[in-house]
């Protein structure tokens, strides 16, 4: 009882904090565009005597046009040199304000980028995270009475250190004010110690455990609709010995565990024997209820996942699984900046506001390659956003295209699109992802086959370059024929088809996998970048995956 009455108050606590901020955000809507000035100038003037500011004239601007004049267009590769002179110890290399830790980029690459963070950055964070989270609680109060789980990203490494900035992982809490951090903590179903001290199959044991023991679980937050996925199979294939953790008080971790490592998270794990004698009764007589994790939680207000571009199809799996819980899309938000959030939900429509009091932003035309700024948008048109932000990056491209659907309040509406630079080019083919996309989406859609986890990624040995088909699927289908009509519509790129006429690639292979796959990809995604917000291509470049993924075979 006590707990239930802590996590409201901190609920409400939270809300009051968040709408301040949601007030003032609307408050300045309808004058985006003087607004976007003022940060830009001020964001130039703090740091116009860093090592970046001098070399590119910030004292000499005083206005959208000189700033576009003075600083050109960037990418994380024009920013290594000044991020090794951060490593080095220099100040005021980027901003004025101390660069707090590093953290590593989601994307697509196989490389982490270290992107720097600071006090500005944060704020900026919180900003638009508040906003998001004032709007939650605004539309759905059930929340406020209950419990939320947000998507923790397990450790795989010890963070390195260099000189006295870490670089690493961060807990989603991070984002927010330290006070803000203490609340938020208390509305956790599953505390930040899971993602430090558990790894593998504990790491899922151990979720969903802390998970199935909260009934009044009210929100589930998660970047990556796959993750939720897994982690509701993993539920299922360890639940008795989760509900035994449960009706003991113990963690009965599948994987052997630092001793005290599992001492402190079982501290935050409480013995319910009523709990686990429900979930004993609810298993026993639901195991095939399609709707089985509604009777779970029967609370559950609210799913937040992303559900655009390669998200849709698990996002789709999840809306199934869940048909009495409503669902909201993410809003596009990287390591680097906060660009969009969703507001106003209405028959679970959903409409994504620009963070214009958070960082600039400019905006690449796809078709005509102009740069707007964010009063200057048109409707029905594809953009590329460029982002200057309070942590040391200028006009930086994020290679996120976003399309903008129309206009609410004074601003446009930005639904993500997917990736500008997800083009795979080994022998002149030049493969996109979006062309790709469509070509998976028609097939499967002819073939009747259902897919939650699949993707393409090129292959290259001593004798041939190729493309596979990775597939998960339910569905009994004929491999060759999917082979062959992937393979045609493949062919209707000039250049792809011409790579082929030429033989300078193979047929495209497909390779069907079994279930252990989705997690052995996670796992492999999260030692080289943020698994909470990593962003599932359907079009990888990394030529590794059929070694990779070599265990999780199945046969045809």
């Amino acid at each position: 009882m006590f707990e239930n009455i802590k996590t409201k108050i901190a609920n409400r606590v939270l809300y009051f904090l968040f709408y301040r901020i949601w007030r003032k955000f609307w408050r300045k809507s309808k004058s985006a565009d003087n607004i976007q000035t003022e940060y830009l100038i001020g964001i130039l003037q703090k740091n116009a005597k860093t090592q970046f500011g001098q070399k590119h004239n910030f004292n000499q601007i005083n206005n959208v046009l000189d700033f576009q004049k003075y600083v050109p267009i960037s990418d994380y590769e024009n920013y290594i040199e000044y991020i090794g002179s951060i490593k080095k110890g220099e100040k005021s290399v980027l901003t004025t304000d101390a660069v707090i830790k590093f953290s590593l980029s989601s994307g697509t690459a196989t490389a982490s980028k270290n992107i720097p963070n600071n006090s500005s950055l944060l704020k900026e964070f919180d900003n638009c995270i508040s906003v998001w989270l004032c709007d939650l609680y605004k539309k759905f109060p059930q929340i406020m009475n209950g419990r939320a789980f947000w998507i923790i990203t397990p450790s795989t490494k010890i963070p390195e250190t260099i000189g006295k900035i870490n670089t690493g992982f961060d807990n989603d809490s991070e984002y927010f004010s330290p006070i803000k951090q203490w609340f938020i903590r208390n509305i956790f179903a599953v505390p930040d110690e899971v993602a430090h001290y558990c790894q593998g199959e504990n790491y899922y044991f151990v979720i969903a455990t802390f998970l199935l023991s909260d009934k009044n679980l009210r929100l589930i937050s998660v970047w990556n609709p796959s993750i939720l996925l897994i982690l509701l199979d993993k539920t299922r294939y360890y639940q008795n010995q989760i509900i035994e953790s449960i009706e003991k008080g113990q963690l009965l971790v599948p994987e052997p565990m630092d001793l005290n490592h599992l001492k402190i998270l079982e501290k935050r794990f409480k013995k319910n024997y009523k709990r686990a004698k429900e979930l004993y009764s609810i298993f026993q007589s639901n195991s095939e209820n399609s709707r089985l994790w509604s009777i779970v939680w029967p609370n559950l207000t609210l799913i937040s996942a992303w559900d655009s571009a390669w998200a849709s199809t698990p996002a789709n799996q999840v809306k199934k699984i869940f048909p009495n819980v409503s669902f909201q899309g993410k809003g596009l938000l990287a390591t680097e900046a906060c660009i969009t959030f969703p507001v106003n939900i209405d028959n679970n429509k959903n409409e994504y506001i620009p963070a214009f009091t958070s960082h600039f932003f400019e905006f690449e035309c796809i078709d005509t390659k102009e740069i707007k700024l964010l009063h200057q948008l048109n409707m029905n048109k594809n953009y590329e956003v460029i982002v200057t932000t309070g942590g040391g990056l200028y006009r930086y491209r994020l290679n996120d295209i976003v399309y903008c659907c129309g206009f609410s309040r004074g601003l446009p509406l930005l639904r993500f699109e997917g990736k500008s630079n997800l083009i795979s080019d080994i022998t002149g083919e030049k493969l996109h992802e979006s062309h790709v996309i469509d070509v998976l989406k028609t097939v499967f859609d002819e073939l009747k086959i259902q897919s939650t986890f699949y993707f393409i990624a090129p292959e290259i040995n001593d004798k041939n370059c190729f493309y596979t088909l990775f597939i998960y699927s339910l569905d009994a289908f004929d491999l060759n024929i999917l082979q062959e009509k992937v393979e045609l519509s493949l062919c209707e790129n000039f250049h792809y088809k011409h790579s082929r006429e030429m033989e300078q690639l193979q047929k495209l292979k497909v390779q069907i996998l079994n279930k252990d796959s989705i997690t052995r990809f996670y796992s492999i995604i999260q030692s080289k970048t943020h698994l909470g917000a990593f962003k599932q291509s359907v079009l990888r470049k990394e030529t590794f995956w059929l070694e990779k993924l070599s265990n999780c075979f199945q046969k045809p």
